[in-house]
């Protein structure tokens, strides 16, 4: 490209003028402010305003640039509605000409299409009640036989035993009959029929019994044990070790078996699982998390999934393996799974066989029995009889299918539903309504489809005609995934197109071929079919080279899946855990030189990833990431993740991940070549008056805007100081956490200029009135956001103030459950002074303690106690505490905060190790109870105030009363949105909540609702990087639990309330950063300061995690949230 080497002799226009950069001599800029050009006389450095004459000459005004634009403009216009009304009446004559011929053509369709069905709803009722009359014959044939058979029997049975009767009083010699009516008991029967009717309970009593003894066996399966050697639970390898004793492998069936150790494990002497060929699987028992002997007896071995042989060790104690058959209920099963498949295959024979026939007539009769209805835009039919019908797809290979499109047109409205049926039975089913048109259709799969011939039946809930229809856009892809060719009675060839699919097939892969297009045919047999046609040599070299061009296939089998096997973060060692199978890990995927990258892994991603060399043996780990880089020496790698991504989450070759169409259209019918023709001038007449009338529409209309949801708020509440006037504050509601949109993430900028980030609520206070002259202020607030591309949206919420006096001889006592934030991570990041409380539930304490040194109050008014439990103690982990400073007094609050709690947790006795202790767990219930909380660690009575005695009227678990401070309390706050998702949300905090008021009926439960950092305004902070702050998938799962439990959880008139802390949230300034301050500022305050993310791979990023900041707007809304309810006790 050329490339100016001397000075510019034309000038160039060089967009709005920046001072902060360099211009060449004569370029043009615009000064946005007055709307004139100026021009460059030299070279222009940075800084340099317009204002300098000897660099900048003003070039053109722009009342000039308006006046001429508008000249032009009107000019154009009138240009333009001219040509277009000589176009619009050389249109509406050829349209006028068009209808004729295309009426005149529709009359003849018409009269031979109402013919043909006609002929047909005739044949198929005829075939009906044919049908209906021979099955009635033959069930009345089949009736009375059956009857004379059963009166044949009772005659012969009433002759039989009168026979053996003669026989006994005339003492016959015939000893046989005799001999026959005593059993081998030795009792007599009185006829030969009673003796042998006893025989079968008895034959069936002992054959139950012969079957029980012979399924359920117990043994002992130790066998030799050799000394001083023993099984490594970590690799699974056997090494020398004194005093240990070590089993040969064991071999063992978990769906007829369970397996009982005694002996004693340390460290990784234990129980080691391998699959059938001897290679290591998992570790089985051990004791490597506490590093110490554990001894059992008869311990019941959890026995993961693809394990087939075990081999056990003991330290110091005897070793010995028991094994209990439970092989009745396998046996069981297995006659019931046999007898069901019989009786399915029969009924799905006979329906195949209808269906097959059916499909064939119906779909044969579609070839032209339909009338065009221009007003509504549908074929019509006189008789509409469909009502079902499918489609053959054959899967060619295995493929992770993420969905399948298609469109169908109908004349009604009906529900339909869409299954995708194997050899074997369904395999998916999805029901949508439909609506007169065309309709499109979208099945959401998101599994793994195995290799076969399956059919796409559809089945609607009403008798309406729908037949499917080409889409109006898209391409034909043809690759090696899938086949269209039909199956069944229906002969195919290039001609019969009345039984095809045409849609759309999104697959998982890396990149698909889109070169093997022919018409209704597999990739392979198109490529060597268009060879021969062409007489070339080599054809299986040919169509090997094109399916080598498809790539990246999904190496995740997710039937592999083994819960609850996981490796912890910063550790390789991968353990079974019992009390967390939301976590599990895939099997040994090997590896790729090209590495390998993870999708779909849901919202907590790929927690960690452990890497393996050949023998299986542990590399390395990584933490907190999705995609998998080689190194030398790699041969597999095992990613972890959540339970619930397991369908969804998908591993291929390479360093992305994108989803390629599989498409394959067919035209339904094939209209007359007239009709067609006529069609497309028609077509091409409307496209030239659309393109006119868009360059009009260009020149003078206005773009019309898009469409923004924003979420409904809950109330938000404030405190209006009375107590000091010189202390007042204020919220801030910023509307990225209002959004409620997904998908947006590199559309940010489309907000501009015009659209408010965020507004302020505050107490009103006046001299003449201090807020408002209420006690309590609600009020409902309606606000506008405006936007130069959205459409304006309006929100309205409460907005709700309270006295800061309200309260004061009250005593909130406010008991906070939460998880990693909770806890404090990152929590004091950005926090300027160290008096100053750190968590947002330490605010809440030190809000209160001002409010009484605002008053000058004794200590027994404006009190609040923040309730819980630490940390650690005595090796176990309960909860959290924090402290402040406030006029050199410390103050310690409590909360019960967990790294990693979610909903479910609540109801589990531990959280992913033994001695991380869930206080709320109830032994009798097994699940979440306050009440059994209190009663093992209360240390306060419930005044707050009065110590209680260990061993007397403490919990049962007290030993130190002072250690922290528990009682029941005024206030449970839960804040688990984080590591929840919705489904989870909605299936444990409902009940926990009805087990709070159900115990405590008195006690306030407020929801909380918190964010991740992030906007959608990036460009309005350049100190940040856009792509750290943008808002992602958390925002949104957020989003929709704070959707729900506003929508059903919310009930004030019961005690339950909503605190909106995402609402209040700083959006960006509440983002963990590390600052760097500009290198030419030393020595003075600097002009610009860079913001840096940190904690970065630290307990889930800064994103999730906020900073001080954050804390202390959520600690005041909180605050203000309980004063709220204090104030309406004051009321009552």
């Amino acid at each position: 490209m050329a490339k100016y080497t001397g000075r510019r002799i034309v000038p160039k226009h060089a967009g709005e003028w920046d001072i902060r950069k360099e211009y060449e001599e004569l370029q043009i800029v615009l000064d946005a402010d007055s709307g004139n050009s100026f021009i460059s006389n030299l070279p222009v450095p940075k800084g340099t305003a317009l204002s300098d004459e000897k660099y900048w000459s003003l070039f053109s005004l722009h009342s000039e640039q308006i006046a001429e634009a508008e000249e032009h403009l009107t000019q154009t216009a009138e240009d333009i509605r001219s040509e277009l009304s000589e176009t619009e009446n050389r249109i509406n004559k050829n349209v006028s000409d068009t209808e004729g011929r295309i009426n005149e053509s529709l009359s003849s369709t018409e009269s031979k299409v109402n013919t043909s069905l006609s002929e047909t709803e005739n044949r198929v009722t005829a075939r009906v009640e044919n049908a209906k009359s021979d099955l009635t014959a033959k069930v009345a044939a089949a009736e009375r036989q059956m009857n004379q058979n059963a009166q044949n029997v009772a005659q012969t049975n009433k002759a039989l035993n009168a026979r053996m009767d003669q026989i006994a009083k005339g003492r016959t010699s015939d000893t046989e009959v005799l001999d026959a009516r005593v059993d081998s008991e030795g009792n007599t029967f009185d006829n030969l029929g009673a003796a042998i009717r006893s025989i079968y309970p008895k034959a069936k009593e002992g054959l139950d019994a012969l079957q029980e003894s012979k399924v359920d066996a117990n043994y002992d399966a130790t066998g030799e044990l050799t000394e001083g050697i023993t099984v490594n639970t970590i690799n699974g390898e056997t090494q020398k070790f004194e005093h240990v004793q070590t089993t040969a492998l064991i071999p063992v069936d978990t769906a007829c078996q369970k397996v009982y150790y005694t002996g004693q494990v340390f460290n990784w002497i234990g129980v080691a699982g391998y699959d059938a060929n001897g290679t290591f699987v998992a570790s089985i028992l051990d004791s490597r998390d506490t590093e110490q002997p554990q001894e059992y007896k008869e311990k019941e071995l959890e026995i993961p999934e693809g394990v087939f042989q075990i081999r056990a060790s003991s330290y110091a104690k005897d070793l010995s393996l028991k094994v209990c058959g439970e092989s009745a209920k396998l046996w069981n099963q297995v006659q019931r799974e046999r007898q069901n498949q019989k009786k399915m295959a029969v009924e799905i024979e006979a329906l195949r066989s209808a269906d097959d026939a059916l499909a064939k007539e119906t779909m044969t009769s579609l070839n032209l029995p339909f009338l065009y209805d221009g007003v509504s835009n549908i074929w019509e039919g006189s008789s509409p009889v469909l009502q079902t019908y499918y489609v053959p797809l054959t899967v060619l290979r295995s493929v992770f299918i993420q969905e399948i499109q298609f469109t169908l047109r109908t004349i009604g409205e009906t529900t339909l539903t869409a299954m995708l049926e194997s050899e074997e039975g369904e395999v998916f089913r999805q029901s949508v309504e439909l609506v007169k048109g065309d309709n499109r259709i979208t099945l959401i799969l998101h599994r793994f489809i195995d290799e076969g011939a399956y059919k796409l039946r559809v089945r609607s809930t009403d008798k309406v005609l729908y037949y499917p229809v080409r889409p109006n856009t898209g391409k034909e892809i043809r690759n090696d995934f899938f086949s269209n060719e039909p199956s069944g009675n229906v002969e195919y060839d290039y001609k019969n197109r009345l039984i095809v699919f045409m849609g759309k097939i999104l697959i998982g892969t890396g990149k698909v071929d889109t070169t093997l297009s022919y018409s209704g045919m597999a990739a392979d047999a198109a490529i060597v079919g268009q060879a021969f046609k062409e007489e070339r040599e080599y054809t299986d070299t040919l169509a090997s080279g094109k399916l080598d061009a498809v790539r990246s296939r999904n190496l995740l089998d997710p039937s592999r899946y083994r819960p609850g096997w996981f490796a912890f973060v910063h550790s390789s060692i991968i353990q079974y855990h019992a009390d967390n199978l939301r976590y599990g890990s895939t099997d040994y995927i090997p590896v790729s030189e090209k590495g390998l990258v993870t999708k779909g892994s849901g919202t907590n991603g790929v927690t960690s990833q452990v890497v393996f060399d050949k023998a299986k043996k542990a590399l390395r780990y990584v933490d907190a990431n999705d995609q998998y880089t080689y190194q030398e020496g790699d041969a597999y790698v095992m990613f972890f993740y959540m339970a619930s991504s397991g369908q969804k989450l998908c591993v291929v070759e390479g360093t992305e991940y994108v989803y390629e169409a599989y498409t394959d259209y067919k035209p339904l019918d094939d209209l007359k070549q007239e009709l067609n023709s006529l069609q497309t001038e028609a077509d091409n007449q409307k496209k030239q008056l659309t393109n006119l009338t868009t360059r009009l529409d260009q020149l003078v209309a206005v773009p019309e805007k898009k469409d923004l949801r924003l979420v409904p708020a809950a109330p938000v509440y404030t405190v209006c100081n009375n107590l000091s006037t010189a202390r007042n504050y204020h919220v801030s509601v910023w509307v990225d956490h209002l959004i409620a949109e997904t998908g947006w993430k590199n559309r940010a900028a489309g907000f501009g200029t015009e659209m408010e980030e965020r507004f302020d609520l505050y107490s009103p206070f006046t001299n003449t009135a201090v807020n408002s002259g209420e006690d309590v202020l609600e009020q409902t607030v309606e606000k506008s956001f405006v936007s130069d591309v959205y459409k304006t949206q309006k929100l309205k919420f409460k907005h709700r103030s309270t006295l800061a006096s309200m309260g004061k001889n009250q005593f909130p006592k406010i008991l906070v459950i939460g998880d990693s934030v909770t806890d404090g991570y990152l929590a004091g990041v950005g926090k300027t002074d160290a008096d100053l409380p750190t968590h947002y539930w330490s605010w809440v304490r030190y809000l209160f303690d001002l409010d009484r040194k605002d008053a000058k109050a004794a200590e027994t008014e404006y009190r609040c106690l923040m309730v819980g439990m630490p940390g650690t103690m005595n090796g176990k982990h309960y909860g959290s505490s924090s402290s402040f400073k406030l006029d050199g007094k410390t103050v310690v609050n409590y909360a019960m905060g967990k790294g990693g709690w979610s909903a479910e947790d609540l109801n589990l006795a531990t959280f992913e190790s033994a001695s991380n202790i869930n206080p709320f767990y109830d032994e009798k219930t097994k699940g979440f109870s306050l009440k059994a909380c209190l009663d093992k660690y209360r240390t306060l009575a419930d005044n707050g105030m009065t110590r209680l005695i260990p061993g007397e009227t403490a919990g049962t678990e007290v030993k130190d009363a002072n250690a922290y401070d528990l009682c029941t309390p005024t206030h449970v706050v839960i804040n688990l949105n984080h590591n929840s998702s919705l489904a989870e949300y909605k299936a444990n905090i409902p009940d926990i909540v009805k087990t709070i008021k159900r115990e405590y009926p008195d006690i306030i439960v407020i929801l909380m609702s918190i964010d991740e950092t992030g906007t959608y305004f990036p460009a309005k902070y350049p100190e940040y990087r856009a792509s750290e702050i943008t808002l992602g998938g958390l925002h949104s799962k957020n989003v929709s639990i704070y959707q729900y439990f506003c929508d059903e959880l919310q009930d004030e008139a019961n005690g339950v309330y909503v605190c909106s802390g995402h609402l209040i949230q700083p959006a960006v300034e509440s983002y963990p950063t590390l600052d760097y301050v500009s290198a030419d500022s030393v020595g003075r305050q600097s002009g610009r300061v860079l913001h840096m993310a940190y904690g970065r791979g630290q307990y889930g990023g800064p994103n999730w995690h906020p900073n001080n900041y954050a804390h202390c707007a959520w600690g005041y809304q909180l605050y203000a949230l309980v004063k709220y309810t204090l104030a309406l006790q004051d009321m009552k």
